[in-house]
């Protein structure tokens, strides 16, 4: 076949990245695998080598030997004491989240002597209750490891972990650890194939092949662009996430998606999958498993244990109404993988897989409706945070698709140069606010921009005034399943976790107090308008992977100039030779109108949170994060992007942010998500 004609036939080139691709992850097994290929004969295979307890910990004699891998089980009873008041309680390892300290002292170079203390370096592991065998992945040549319990603590491999606590210091809980310990140890150096890793090579291969294959195509339709990548590196990402609590409060959304997936009847659940729905030692998103070996072993640990047909439980969990339909495409999913009788590993997936479809399908119908920003919906739906949200259970993704949705519906209707209101455009935009406002409401202001559309488009008497009607109503419902049952009857307290929270004192406070409270709010908002729109908040936090308390804030900087360039540009690509049908810039009324209820859900956020989260007196409002903000950050980015006037340039520009978008979330899964869990 010659050069032109390959060029033309895309079924063809299609058909070549997938052989490409399939090379790609025969590649990556030879290098997952290249320190073992290397090794003689007499080197390879499993081998047993044995542990001396010390003082330091227990220490493997490795002898200067390669190993890929180090294995060692972990066996005894972790004895905690809760206060000074109560007794010792003993835990048989397993029922408990343990802390390791792994000291390891690698060779300089193969045949050669130890490369001395300083060569030394360690590595904390915080593993979950369920493992009891403990995977080291090395890949070097090793004098000597040393292995000893040590105290729970947020610590990181410069810090070290949290001191010891001495009986008596007023520090609590205590532990003694010295009935910990390891035997049969291993060391692996055998082939081993990585589906995490060949999943990731296949994804990303394909998606970057689609990019060439079709960049035409996703220059013109962007929203092309969200379904590719979302389907490849954003599959990619909720495959290799632990099927365990990782995002925020995901067991709290989970309860609500496994009680809609249980109509009609009731839940009866095993201890594992209770605990996969409540904050517990099996639930702590800060020990999970930490290799592809350590994935596989509490997978088969959940599928072992995780009964959700006959349990011992009948947990009685209350969803409320208005965040039902949020929940309604992930229980779904949950029930299908159910009535196959799939392991609980596999119905948990299938509930994350569930909300990433629904994600996908909502940003790829906004940006497909949209007339003006596309580039700039397209980049907002690829943050890391929002493709992250949609891995996990969460409503947020439900709430950012609708409201994204509805936002791009008024604007074809804003922008529609001659004849009269699309009825089925200006219906979908009014389902699509109100589905978005209903599981968090402070978002009900986004639906007066409906206000703006001329009466002129509603031809038919009393066309205009039935509009308006229906948009003030929709907006009081909101109001009244949020703000005035808030202030008519406050509860005493709040989220608690906030600390000692009371709802009725701070609702007392501000109508007491409102000058006061307006100069809290006014001063907050400006210090943390960064954070909320420009900074990794909004655009790169990952839940408990990547957040406030972790060091690495994931790779912010590129989605601030890439969010930088789409503004400049206009947030679209003027098609040559044609006249743009939505060329005409916001009017001033316009784009006053819309940041005033931007402003207004802002304000909605910010006060709910006081409400809720804040103890009564505090100077501070708590509890308000980055990502309650991303539902704003489209009309409010598309002001000064959206100028009437797009910027011509070339078409190289365009294939870049689309590039580039891919490749910063394919390199966020890969540290974040792959790198952590499964290698």
């Amino acid at each position: 076949m010659k050069i032109k004609e390959l060029k033309e036939n895309k079924c063809m080139q299609a058909a070549l990245a997938v052989l490409f691709s399939v090379l790609l992850c025969l590649l990556a097994f030879l290098l997952d695998n290249r320190g073992i290929l290397g090794l003689p004969g007499e080197e390879r295979g499993i081998r047993q080598v044995s542990g001396q307890v010390t003082e330091e910990g227990t220490r493997i004699d490795l002898s200067g030997g390669y190993v890929d891998r180090l294995s060692f089980a972990i066996s005894g009873e972790i004895r905690v004491k809760p206060s000074a008041e109560e007794d010792w309680i003993a835990f048989p390892v397993g029922s408990r989240t343990l802390d390791l300290e792994e000291r390891i002292c690698p060779v300089s170079g193969p045949g050669e002597e130890a490369a001395g203390e300083e060569a030394c370096y360690v590595v904390y592991d915080k593993n979950p209750a369920a493992l009891t065998r403990q995977y080291l992945s090395l890949g070097e040549r090793v004098e000597s490891v040393t292995v000893r319990a040590v105290e729970p603590g947020d610590f990181d491999d410069s810090a070290g972990p949290a001191p010891a606590q001495e009986e008596g210091s007023g520090e609590w809980p205590a532990y003694d650890l010295s009935g910990v310990s390891f035997s049969d140890f291993q060391v692996i150096n055998k082939l081993h194939f990585n589906p995490y890793l060949c999943l990731f090579v296949l994804a990303v291969s394909l998606c970057f092949s689609g990019i060439l294959i079709f960049g035409r195509t996703l220059i013109q339709k962007p929203e092309y662009g969200v379904l590719l990548i979302l389907l490849t590196i954003g599959v990619t990402m909720a495959v290799c996430l632990p099927k365990n609590k990782v995002g925020n409060d995901e067991e709290t959304h989970l309860q609500a998606v496994m009680d809609m997936a249980g109509i009609p009847g009731e839940l009866h659940i095993s201890d594992t999958i209770l605990n996969s729905l409540m904050v517990t030692e099996y639930n702590d998103p800060d020990y999970q498993p930490g290799t592809r070996e350590e994935m596989e072993l509490f997978d088969s640990w959940l599928s072992g244990t995780g009964d959700y047909k006959a349990g011992e439980n009948t947990p009685d969990f209350y969803t409320m109404p208005g965040r039902m339909p949020a929940y309604a495409f992930m229980a779904l999913f949950v029930k299908l993988a159910k009535g196959l009788s799939l392991s609980w590993p596999a119905v948990f997936l299938a509930g994350r897989l569930g909300n990433l479809l629904l994600y996908t399908a909502l940003m790829f119908l906004a940006v497909r409706r949209t007339p003006v920003g596309k580039y700039l919906l397209l980049l907002i739906a690829l943050f890391p945070e929002n493709v992250f949200l949609a891995c996990t259970y969460s409503y947020d993704p439900f709430i950012t698709g609708c409201l994204s949705l509805g936002t791009a519906a008024f604007l074809r209707e804003l922008f529609r140069r001659k004849g009269t209101a699309d009825w089925k455009n200006v219906c979908l935009m009014l389902l699509a606010f109100f589905l978005g406002c209903l599981p968090k409401a402070v978002y009900a202001p986004l639906l007066l921009m409906a206000l703006l559309l001329p009466a002129a488009g509603f031809r038919r008497k009393g066309g205009s005034l039935l509009y308006r009607l229906a948009v003030a109503g929709l907006f009081c419902m909101l109001l009244a399943t949020f703000i005035l049952p808030t202030v008519l009857a406050p509860a005493e307290t709040g989220d608690l976790r906030g600390g000692a929270t009371s709802e009725v004192s701070q609702v007392g406070y501000i109508l007491s107090n409102p000058v006061d409270y307006a100069l809290v709010l006014i001063s907050q908002m400006i210090r943390w308008i960064p954070q909320c729109f420009f900074g990794p908040d909004c655009t790169t936090f990952m839940g408990h992977l990547v957040s406030g308390y972790t060091e690495f804030k994931g790779y912010w900087p590129v989605y601030l100039l890439l969010l930088a360039a789409v503004v400049l540009l206009g947030g679209d690509r003027p098609e040559e030779g044609e006249e743009a049908p939505f060329a005409r810039a916001f009017r001033l009324p316009e784009r006053v109108w819309i940041l005033l209820t931007a402003g207004a859900s802002a304000v909605l956020i910010w006060t709910s949170m006081y409400v809720a989260f804040t103890e009564p007196g505090a100077r501070e409002i708590a509890g308000v994060q980055g990502r309650y903000f991303i539902p704003l950050m489209y009309p409010l980015y598309l002001l000064p992007a959206h100028r009437g006037k797009l910027v011509r340039v070339p078409d190289i520009c365009y294939h870049l942010i689309v590039g580039i978008l891919a490749a910063a979330l394919a390199l966020t899964v890969w540290t974040t998500v792959l790198s952590r869990f499964c290698l």
